[in-house]
């Protein structure tokens, strides 16, 4: 696992109620859904993870189940598709021992059971016979044992999994919001669903430096400029562009990515040593890995076995399939960085993605190669009242294999268009089939058919172009009346950065009839993608218009405005009609407040001056919190924390104007942070404590400003005492 880099990854529940999932999802997509990591995960005891291919679900399960066993803690990382042939040699981390001294025990123990999606692939039923055969196996000790299931998002069955895994493993739990001790408190099932959430911007950076990524900025940009940002979203993929600019200082298409890192993969060149020990021709390795490929997809068996003293084992022997090379070339393959390590005498290949990929370059190759194209298309679409019924264990290959064979890439457009976005690379169909897509996609959503969750589309940006851009304003036209679409099509620019479609957008995101969500998605594709009048007239119209602001619709504006005079005062118009705060429902403004003060540009006192002046306006504005020395607006309290994290990035640049009155006001309110619960004070983390002291000027000018309001508040008293000025606990 030296590879593996802690993100700190991040999972939103899921409702069990279908009717709320498309709504979640969007808040999913807007980030006002409180996350939990997994420190807060441990606690749970019967939780699915639902995530994307290349999210890292495999990773991150196996690492923190190898973190918990290092702790000292009965923890096992087992695949699911393992259990029913043989549970007890089936675990990666933890052991047998470990497992029988766990059941003989009273403690608690945690497994990590990986995945339903390679379960079903192999049998539908396997994954049904996997969970019943671990249900015997654990015994009476189930109610110890903390349980996590792994998934991506369309192979998990809400209804028919959930009742599953209730039926196998039921435990239920206490509603937070009744009294334990009341006779009457209602209980529910332990049973959660969570989605892992993509990877943030911070994620990101981390990543990206731990992965020695040269030129950062550079490579940020090179990915909006392409369009790439649904690449950086997992780590799979972001890996592969990271590669890809460390060597070429330029990014390709998906296609073309996925190509470079199968390349690289298999020519080892991380590893020279072995390289030298173990030569294997590129092109001989890649036409090898395609027939592995091909015969784990159609055999259904993820393993790849290898050659040792093991007689059975449930995989495909890879000295079969590769019948005419030598074992050594054999074993050169098996060890190079597409596969995972030997597990119990085989392997996988790391991912499905590539898999899938080299599969349909096989299949591409056998259509070229002049055999029966009946036969070959036969596996992928059988006839049924003369339709094309399309094969679920193959579906995934057609993905990759419309973008190497029109005769096919026809036959699913006509049929199932959507198997284009589920995976592949869609941006290298020709306009005509993309538009085709899109419009069937448009259509779908406007009869309802289309009900499946709004992350599903997280590939739009790969099929829909700029070139696409005309008919999408068509299609704003024609659909002005329905929310649904105009969301979907608004993400769609917001993805595929459609400039020329945004003028039609500014009228959604002012029109205070629209759902909220519509609006705040308009406004997110304006900030992105618009021009700076675009951005200013949207803005200044919501705020002339609005009778109050929502301050998760405010919230999109700040992590995409300019760092200029006008932007700023349109932040205070803003703020004269903001909601009133709530304590009790998810805010994303403070947290876009500290992102957008995280990156101001400090070169220009003017504006520096403007926004400090602006916030200390409010944050005097009556009715006030009064704590003995300390005085904030009621009202405005929340704006305290931002304040403290703009004067404190002023003090570590040693900027004068922190010695201003309204500077030193501000100042003199934070100590009633410590004080004040509630009123919308945030959780900011400000290090004042040690900036003020190390900077002597401003600790003394700091100091005289206390004696002198302590004065103001005690005029009658003499200050004679530093307990006078310090009940606050100042610096």
């Amino acid at each position: 696992m030296e590879d593996y880099v802690a993100l700190g990854r991040q999972f939103s529940q899921l409702s069990k109620d279908q009717n709320n999932i498309e709504q979640e999802n969007f808040l999913l997509l807007l980030g006002e859904n409180p996350y939990k990591t997994w420190e807060k995960l441990f606690d749970e005891y019967r939780t699915v993870i639902l995530a994307e291919a290349g999210s890292g679900k495999t990773v991150e399960f196996r690492q923190q189940a190898q973190k918990l066993y290092d702790e000292g803690k009965p923890s096992f990382f087992i695949r699911i598709e393992d259990i029913e042939s043989d549970f007890y040699n089936s675990f990666e981390v933890g052991d047998n021992a470990t497992y029988q001294d766990w059941l003989a025990s009273t403690e608690e123990a945690w497994f990590f059971l990986d995945s339903v999606d390679e379960a079903k692939l192999e049998h539908p039923r396997l994954f049904e016979k996997a969970l019943d055969r671990f249900k015997k196996s654990i015994k009476d000790a189930e109610l110890r044992a903390h349980i996590y299931i792994s998934s991506r998002p369309y192979s998990w069955r809400p209804d028919e999994d959930r009742d599953l895994i209730e039926k196998l493993f039921f435990l239920t739990e206490e509603r937070p919001d009744t009294d334990k001790n009341s006779k009457e408190a209602k209980k529910e099932s332990a049973l959660k669903v969570y989605k892992m959430l993509p990877l943030d911007y911070n994620q990101i950076q981390k990543f990206c430096t731990k992965r020695s990524v040269t030129d950062l900025e550079d490579f940020i940009l090179e990915i909006k400029r392409n369009n790439l940002e649904s690449l950086t979203e997992r780590p799979f993929d972001l890996d592969g562009l990271i590669s890809k600019w460390n060597d070429d200082k330029e990014l390709g298409s998906r296609l073309g990515l996925f190509r470079y890192n199968i390349d690289k993969k298999l020519s080892d060149e991380h590893n020279s040593d072995r390289a030298l020990r173990q030569p294997l021709n590129l092109e001989k390795a890649k036409r090898g890995a395609r027939r592995l490929a091909a015969a784990v997809i159609l055999s259904g068996k993820s393993g790849i076995n290898i050659r040792d003293a093991t007689s059975e084992k449930p995989g495909i022997n890879a000295d079969n399939v590769l019948w005419d090379w030598d074992l050594p070339e054999v074993e050169s393959l098996l060890s190079r960085g597409i596969f995972n390590g030997i597990i119990y005498g085989a392997v996988r290949f790391r991912l499905r993605d590539t898999r899938e990929l080299l599969a349909a370059q096989w299949f591409s190759e056998i259509l070229e190669s002049g055999n029966s194209r009946v036969i070959v298309e036969s596996l992928f679409f059988r006839k049924h009242y003369g339709e094309d019924i399309i094969s679920k264990r193959l579906r995934s290959i057609l993905s990759w294999l419309i973008l190497y064979d029109d005769n096919i890439q026809q036959r699913v457009i006509d049929n199932d268009p959507e198997i284009a976005i589920e995976g592949g690379d869609p941006s290298m169909l020709s306009k005509i089939q993309r538009k085709k897509i899109l419009n069937d996609i448009v259509f779908r959503i406007k009869l309802r058919v289309e009900k499946g969750p709004v992350w599903q589309y997280q590939e739009l940006a790969r099929f829909a172009k700029k070139d696409l851009s005309d008919d999408v304003i068509e299609l704003f036209n024609n659909n002005s009346d329905n929310d649904d679409i105009i969301f979907f099509l608004a993400r769609l620019v917001l993805q595929s950065d459609m400039k020329d479609c945004i003028e039609p957008l500014m009228d959604i995101a002012v029109d205070l009839n629209r759902e909220m969500f519509v609006r705040i998605v308009s406004i997110r594709a304006i900030m992105t993608c618009g021009s700076k009048q675009q951005k200013l007239r949207v803005w200044e119209e919501i705020n002339d218009d609005s009778l109050e602001i929502s301050r998760n619709l405010l919230a999109e504006f700040f992590d995409w405005i300019e760092y200029d005079d006008q932007f700023i005062e349109l932040i205070f118009d803003s703020f004269n009609k903001l909601e009133p705060y709530n304590e009790n429902k998810f805010n994303r403004l403070e947290p876009a407040i500290h992102r957008y003060i995280e990156k101001f540009q400090f070169d220009n006192n003017q504006e520096i001056k403007q926004f400090l002046t602006g916030l200390h306006t409010f944050l005097k504005q009556g009715p006030h919190i009064t704590r003995r020395n300390c005085e904030v607006s009621k009202e405005y309290a929340w704006l305290l924390n931002p304040a403290i994290h703009f004067i404190e990035r002023l003090i570590k640049i040693r900027n004068p104007l922190v010695f201003e009155d309204y500077a030193i006001s501000i100042l003199l309110m934070a100590p009633a942070i410590r004080l004040r619960n509630g009123a919308g004070v945030d959780d900011y983390k400000n290090s004042l404590v040690t900036l003020i002291p190390d900077w002597a000027d401003l600790n003394d000018s700091l100091y005289w400003a206390n004696i002198k309001q302590a004065r103001s508040f005690r005029p009658s008293d003499r200050i004679i005492h530093i307990g006078h000025v310090s009940f606050n606990k100042h610096y």
